[in-house]
């Protein structure tokens, strides 16, 4: 069966015969088949002698079963000659070289899952579009994963030999306050405000940024010390009500040193993806599955949720994918929750809570690739609102990516309102993100 013109008969008669042919195997590197297997050029010829000699129909996929479990790989003849910015060559079955012209202007339409609507009436209810996979999270609009790091690459291992950049952003205290700085987020973060801080202190965030050549300074403040804030020339990006201990409102300040970290690169998408999230407001929590549990992690899981946040995220704004890291925090004000399928875990969140002011940050959320769809970060946010509700938490709230429809989705879903967009505030996922904040009054 490594002649063209039989492989060609062969299809035509099944074709004759109501079966389509599907798949051309190249033979699998099984003991004691050696001497069946061909060259994989000549897999390509078959296919070469099929397209364009007869029905696409009778053409089947040509893959090679990778092997160590890496499943079925197309590999095809090459039709694609050279590609710009604005043709593409190709050549035909016969040869012949033609060009196809790119469109001057596409500007893919965000899909608002609207389907009730849609022309085509599908039923999406328990699609997993935005779950993406491999190759498809690289070409996906909605996912902003810029790289795929295989987990024993080399740079993981150097990562945890040597500390990332992230280690450079210090955190530390000035005029008793706390704040977060460095170049891994090219930023100022003041993380709680001090009652002591004098009326100069916006001068020193911004004093402190211009030494460091930081483009953006991004605060927390209680409303009645935004003055001081304003005057020099912050502004608000979102606010949440009762913020502290539910009695004063939080501002959500900044102030752009650089006008480039303003300019958002895809302001238009994230508005789709924040109406879409907005839309899906629904009570009901789906069940879940009864091979998955839900518990605390304690101390001996560090190691083993620093690897799964290590997969997940190639950037991070603080140093999660460290064990040393998780146990401090853990150790201190952070509470982490995982998913677990028999004795391992597959999905981890947390909530970061500031008991004095009785407010709570749901956050780091990862599941592993193979177990999104199956409303994790649903349960886990669920289990965390009512371990923290026991801590006294009167509101909880989250910054997530504006990119993100799953996790934009998950804490609308839940009751979570829309606080404000922070233009490109976080190194997150391997780049500097917008960032949504939600938040939630707990009930007691």
């Amino acid at each position: 069966n490594d002649c063209p013109r039989i492989m060609r008969t062969l299809v035509h008669k099944l074709v004759a015969n109501r079966v389509r042919p599907y798949y051309l195997y190249q033979c699998d590197l099984s003991e004691g088949l050696s001497h069946f297997r061909t060259p994989v050029g000549k897999g390509i010829e078959i296919i070469e002698s099929l397209i364009g000699h007869t029905s696409g129909f009778s053409v089947p996929t040509y893959v090679i079963d990778a092997p160590g479990g890496g499943g079925k790989i197309p590999v095809m003849p090459n039709y694609l000659i050279s590609w710009s910015t604005n043709k593409v060559v190709l050549r035909n079955y016969e040869g012949v070289i033609t060009t196809y012209k790119e469109p001057d202007s596409y500007e893919p339409v965000f899909c608002d899952r609207k389907c009730d609507q849609c022309d085509l009436q599908l039923s999406l209810d328990e699609a997993v579009e935005y779950q993406p996979v491999g190759i498809r999270k690289l070409l996906a609009d909605y996912n902003d994963t810029i790289s795929l790091v295989p987990v024993d690459n080399e740079r993981m291992s150097k990562r945890e030999e040597e500390p990332d950049d992230a280690a450079a952003d210090t955190i530390e205290e000035l005029e008793g306050s706390l704040i977060q700085h460095g170049p891994y987020n090219d930023r100022v973060y003041l993380m709680r405000l001090s009652p002591e801080a004098g009326v100069d202190f916006p001068e020193q965030l911004v004093a402190l940024a211009e030494e460091n050549d930081y483009s953006k300074i991004f605060a927390k403040v209680p409303e009645t010390a935004a003055a001081d804030f304003l005057e020099t020339g912050f502004q608000e990006e979102a606010s949440i009500p009762g913020f502290f201990a539910g009695q004063e409102n939080a501002l959500f300040l900044c102030r752009y040193l650089q006008e480039e970290r303003r300019r958002e690169s895809n302001p238009a998408a994230m508005d789709d993806i924040l109406r879409l999230a907005k839309e899906k407001h629904d009570p009901a929590m789906p069940s879940l599955a009864p091979y998955f549990t839900i518990r605390r992690c304690t101390e001996a899981d560090a190691a083993a949720m620093a690897a799964i946040y290590r997969q997940i995220f190639p950037s991070y704004p603080f140093p999660i994918y460290e064990p040393e890291y998780l146990l401090e925090t853990m150790r201190s004000h952070v509470t982490y929750f995982g998913v677990e399928v028999e004795g391992r875990l597959v999905a981890l969140a947390s909530a970061e809570m500031d008991q004095k002011a009785a407010n709570a940050e749901m956050t780091d959320f990862a599941a592993l690739p193979e177990w999104s769809g199956n409303n994790l970060a649903l349960h886990l946010l669920r289990r965390m609102e009512e371990d923290v509700q026991q801590h006294g938490i009167q509101t909880a709230y989250t910054i997530a990516k504006a990119m993100s429809p799953a996790m934009n989705i998950t804490f609308a879903k839940t009751g979570y309102r829309f606080a404000g967009r922070l233009k490109n505030n976080t190194n997150i996922c391997g780049g500097v993100k917008s960032m949504n904040v939600w938040h939630k009054a707990l009930l007691h």
